[in-house]
């Protein structure tokens, strides 16, 4: 008699001799789809539904019907290659966090690629500053620095310990790849919307707190980044900036994180060209935005119905108040706006937040 698997759903279950079925990682089995015994489904094989699999499966490789025939393979062989030697399921918890975007980008093959370059140019430059940043989350802190308890990080961000310092870490890398002179300690730099200092403790590993001033217009945000360990200047300004706020100081790096992504047009533009108007000649200010494809993700989750842009390009709603709400703007708004102020290069999603977009500004 002939051993068969057949998939319910939930598991494999065995009818008739027990031999043996070799499954790979990140397999994805359609429910009622049957394994004969002795086959092997290899990494990343997609078994259709109901689908009767006689013969073993190549890794990446989608199989459907009675018997299972392939269908096509997920990505080219070039970036299979590149998978199998990736192994992301051999990954710790925290860098799997890390790079969590990486699973649900459509551009996942571009950045499997990326991904592989860049640790193999820095093969220890992601882990060295999990180590760094790590001991944030502990009672014990690192350098006098301690994160929040858990509820206040969520009410920030939505999220909380390792997975928001993944999330933390990914844009401080990518500040890192655009801004290389951070590894020199000698800049100066402005975190704009500091709220209780998630980035600037982590950035902490690059510049020390004399040289990267924290600002907010939530008294409270600034009150909570001191009682986080951060020794930083801290100031208070206003949601719609004057230009006086910070005395006349240049600064080399200005990032904002998560910022521009709730400003209403007139203050978001004011801002932008103010900060800028704050950076040393050839500085760069990094920041994020959202883009159109946010909408139809608030559309299906039922955050919002029937929302689009204005003719311009903009979108401002689910207002808290007259400065704070849901902002979404596309490139061609950021080129009219913007373009201005100086060289604006659109860098792309953080892989492990795709709704938020880097744009930079390097100042003429």
């Amino acid at each position: 008699m002939t051993s068969v698997f057949k998939y319910d759903g939930q598991s494999l279950v065995d009818y008739g001799e027990k031999l043996s079925v070799s499954i790979g990682n990140d397999v994805w089995i359609g429910r009622g789809a049957m394994l004969m015994a002795g086959v092997t489904i290899g990494d990343g094989a997609v078994i259709g539904a109901r689908a009767v699999v006689t013969k073993d499966v190549e890794p990446y490789t989608i199989v459907g019907g009675v018997p299972a025939r392939v269908l096509r393979s997920r990505f080219t062989r070039e970036t299979i290659e590149k998978l199998e030697k990736l192994k992301w399921w051999l990954w710790d918890d925290e860098k799997i966090a890390c790079n969590i975007g990486l699973f649900v980008d459509h551009d996942f093959s571009d950045k499997v690629v990326k991904l592989l370059q860049r640790d193999a140019d820095q093969p220890d430059a992601h882990v060295d500053l999990i180590k760094f940043a790590e001991p944030f989350l502990l009672e014990t802190g690192r350098d006098g620095i301690k994160w929040p308890e858990e509820t206040t990080q969520r009410a920030y961000t939505g999220a909380s310990g390792k997975m928001l310092l993944g999330r933390t870490i990914d844009f401080v890398e990518k500040v890192r790849e655009l801004f290389p002179r951070i590894e020199t300690q000698n800049w100066t730099g402005l975190d704009y919307g500091v709220g209780w200092g998630r980035v600037a403790s982590v950035m902490s590993a690059f510049v020390p707190p004399e040289r990267l001033d924290c600002c907010d217009p939530w008294e409270k945000s600034l009150s909570l980044a001191k009682n986080c360990g951060l020794s930083n200047k801290m100031i208070l300004t206003p949601p719609v900036l004057s230009g006086n706020e910070f005395s006349k100081k240049k600064y080399d790096l200005i990032y904002a994180y998560s910022i521009f992504t709730h400003l209403p047009e007139t203050d978001f533009i004011r801002n932008v060209r103010i900060l800028v108007n704050c950076l040393t000649s050839g500085g760069l200010m990094i920041f994020t935005v959202r883009e159109p494809h946010f909408l139809k993700y608030m559309e299906r989750t039922g955050l919002v119905s029937d929302a689009a842009l204005d003719e311009a390009g903009f979108w401002f709603g689910n207002a808290q108040n007259a400065n704070y709400g849901d902002t979404v703007v596309n490139e061609a708004w950021i080129d009219r706006n913007l373009a201005p102020l100086g060289e604006i290069k659109r860098v792309g999603a953080l892989s492990s937040e795709p709704f938020q977009c880097i744009i930079t500004i390097t100042k003429r």
